[in-house]
């Protein structure tokens, strides 16, 4: 069998669309395993609880496996994330960085980006935020 490991990464402030991904695979993963391909989705909600010396986002890295990932699929709203203590990002950032530093070193996983917008207003916001993002990482 195939496997074809997706991880998802976002804010809490998606947890809708979060859960409709979640579904939308839930629902494609028996059609495709009759023809020997699955998609094996991760995401922070399904991290084990546990302890890890670079605290719960420790625990998370270990679960999703970014560096190991097909794809990588970011997705934005009004949050970038909650900051972590041991670094200076949000987690969502973190696992972003994991993400690139992987497709530098190994050219996987695909990395997709995704921004809901509501309003002009939000749009310029979320995009102030994006392209400093950009800027500080030289993208």
């Amino acid at each position: 069998m195939e496997k074809i490991q997706v991880v998802l990464a976002s804010p809490s402030d998606l947890a809708d669309e979060r859960q409709m991904i979640k579904d939308l695979v839930n629902s494609l993963n028996p059609l495709y395993m009759k023809n020997g391909i699955c998609i094996d989705l991760r995401m922070w909600e399904n991290s084990t609880p546990g302890m890890n010396a670079d605290g719960p986002q420790g625990l998370i890295d270990m679960d999703l496996e970014i560096t190991n990932a097909d794809l990588f699929i970011c997705m934005y709203w009004k949050k970038i994330g909650t900051k972590l203590a041991n670094e200076d990002v949000a987690g969502t950032e973190h696992e972003l960085n994991l993400a690139l530093d992987s497709y530098h070193k190994r050219r996987k996983p695909d990395i997709k980006t995704f921004f809901k917008v509501i309003d002009e207003s939000e749009k310029m916001m979320i995009q102030g935020k994006f392209l400093q993002y950009q800027r500080n990482y030289n993208l």
